[in-house]
């Protein structure tokens, strides 16, 4: 089996994964303005993550992790690079997100992805909670 990581995106990585950012704001259809001014914050902040996954050698996406006010963890950002996409790894690299931070989670999906999150988190042993606008919230046991 190919070897998948979640690894934590090193100071050094942070243009690389701005650019990720960018591309995947792009093929959404807006550019996340927002979270590209915040994406230094993951790097100098607390209770904020930057994460690559990693493919063998190769970056296969990107995941940006932080922890809320009120002590759930949200996934902010979460991609798989379209060459990467529908073999599993998108799942498998969030249920290795979920995993290093136990407790309860919330992350809002698109439209286009909110078949893929309650998939993914089902997959991983966690029963999401999904509303109508797209919000999906669930437990990480510890």
């Amino acid at each position: 089996m190919a070897d998948l990581r979640l690894v934590a995106a090193p100071p050094g990585a942070q243009e690389g994964l701005r650019a990720l950012l960018l591309a995947y704001s792009v093929a959404l259809g807006h550019v996340g303005e927002g979270t590209l001014i915040r994406l230094p914050l993951y790097w100098t902040a607390p209770k904020r993550w930057p994460f690559l996954i990693r493919l063998e050698k190769e970056t296969a996406g990107f995941a940006l992790v932080r922890s809320l006010a009120e002590g759930s963890f949200e996934m902010a950002e979460f991609a798989i690079l379209p060459r990467f996409r529908r073999c599993g790894l998108g799942r498998q690299a969030a249920a290795m997100a979920f995993a290093r931070f136990p407790g309860r989670w919330r992350l809002w999906a698109t439209e286009g992805a909110r078949r893929f999150w309650p998939n993914a988190i089902a997959s991983a042993g966690w029963r999401p909670e999904s509303t109508q606008d797209g919000w999906f919230h669930f437990d990480v046991a510890g």
